[in-house]
């Protein structure tokens, strides 16, 4: 890190994305805000695009391919969409943000989370064919 990041600290770093003295309010925030750890720093710091490799979030993608339940694949997705707003509601690290001086703030309460669904097999988005459309691994 040092090598891109020199003697920076999250809070000088914070001072060149945002005015710390002008900090935004942070709404439904149910604390003053806490200090990242040094991976969580590390990793807000590498979405700033002022750094060399610089600008990309992480994420993690997966795709399930599996047969729907009796009742059809759009009862799955309202089952799977239930549980994850109930795994949201209960964990408070699921509705944490980071404000601009790189303060994390745990959210009292966030709106539900819809999740959207294509299906490929129908020629969707970016080509249809589904798995029969896939290039072999």
């Amino acid at each position: 890190m040092t090598a891109f990041l020199g003697a920076a600290t999250v809070r000088s770093v914070a001072a060149g994305v945002t005015d710390p003295g002008e900090a935004p309010e942070v709404a439904g925030a149910t604390d003053e805000g806490f200090a990242l750890t040094p991976l969580q720093a590390a990793y807000w710091i590498g979405r700033n695009p002022a750094f060399p490799p610089g600008g990309v979030a992480t994420f993690y993608y997966r795709e399930y391919d599996r047969a729907p339940g009796p009742e059809g694949p759009d009862k799955d997705l309202a089952q799977l969409t239930v549980a994850w707003n109930r795994l949201v509601e209960h964990h408070p690290m699921l509705r944490m943000i980071v404000d601009g001086d790189g303060q994390q703030h745990v959210l009292s309460a966030v709106p539900p989370y819809t999740i959207e669904a294509v299906d490929l097999a129908a020629g969707g988005p970016g080509g249809g064919g589904g798995a029969a459309g896939r290039a072999p691994a």
